[in-house]
This record gives C-alpha cells, structure tokens and sequence, in this order.
C-alpha cells in the first residue's frame, strides 16, 4: 500500500537538514556522469537567504511525516516583459514508491504561484532520470516548448 503524501509550502530551515539525503540522490539520478567535474554540495546558506528573501519558494511532500520530495521556484520579475511575474523551475524530485507525489507537487505548486501573482512560470525536465518523459506531462497542460539547455564546462 502506497502512504498517503501530502503537499505543503516550507522554509529551507523546516527542511534541513533533511533534505541533504533527497538532494544526494536526485542529483545521483539526473547530473550522474554528466560532468565529473561538478559534484553535489547543497549550499545551505544561499538557499536559506534564497528562501528569507521570497526569491526561492519550496514545495514539499511528505508521508507520515518523513520528507519524500520537493519542488523549487525561483521567482522574479520578467526584464524582457515589465510587470510580469515570472517562475523558474529548479530541482524536482520525488522519492521512488510514490508515484502521485511528484503530480502533486506541480499542481499544488501552480496553485501557490498564482496566489503570489506569479503569471507565467517556465518548467524543465532533465534528459537523465526518470524526469526524461515529462515533455508529455508539461505539454499536456498547455506549456509550449521553447528551449534546449547544454552543459559546458569552462572552469579549469
């Protein structure tokens, strides 16, 4: 029997460090062997300013209680459009064995977002992981592709 999850707004302060372990594993998932240079080290302090400063929303999922995923925005305002209140997706990961959790977090988020006045908001998908399918899932909801992201590493 799959737990029940539930959904909610929370601070990065609510979450660390639990969410260390989720963060490690997600990255394993979908920034596995893409560049070997680039490590997981979540950065605590700018996240919990990130957050204290309204940029950096996060969504949670839990199951009795335990963190079992997360969804992030970025918000900020548009400079190519005035006035329009825009959100990035960042990390999205859900736990496996919780299979309506990750839907959860997305409408629960679109939700939140347009009580913040949020407008427009720009979802991704990773090609690594089980996130690679999400196409469908955004398109099906209206959302119109619009770009392709690289990774270049330039540091020494």
């Amino acid at each position: 029997m799959v737990p029940s999850v539930s959904t909610q707004v929370e601070p990065f302060r609510a979450i660390w460090p639990e969410v260390d372990e989720l963060g490690r594993e997600h990255f394993a998932e979908v920034d596995g062997g893409v560049e070997a240079r680039r490590y997981y080290r979540l950065d605590e302090e700018a996240m919990r300013r990130m957050c204290e400063s309204g940029v950096l929303r996060i969504l949670t999922a839990r199951a009795e209680e335990k963190l079992v995923g997360y969804l992030t925005w970025q918000i900020s305002l548009d400079v190519e459009a005035k006035n329009l209140l825009i959100a990035q997706q960042g990390a999205w990961f859900v736990r496996p064995g919780y299979p309506k959790a990750a839907f959860q977090l997305f409408e629960h988020s679109v939700r939140y977002l347009r009580t913040l006045g949020v407008q427009c908001i720009f979802p991704h998908h990773r090609l690594q992981g089980r996130g690679q399918r999400l196409s469908r899932f955004f398109c099906r909801r209206g959302a119109k592709p619009i770009q392709q992201t690289y990774s270049l590493w330039i540091g020494a």
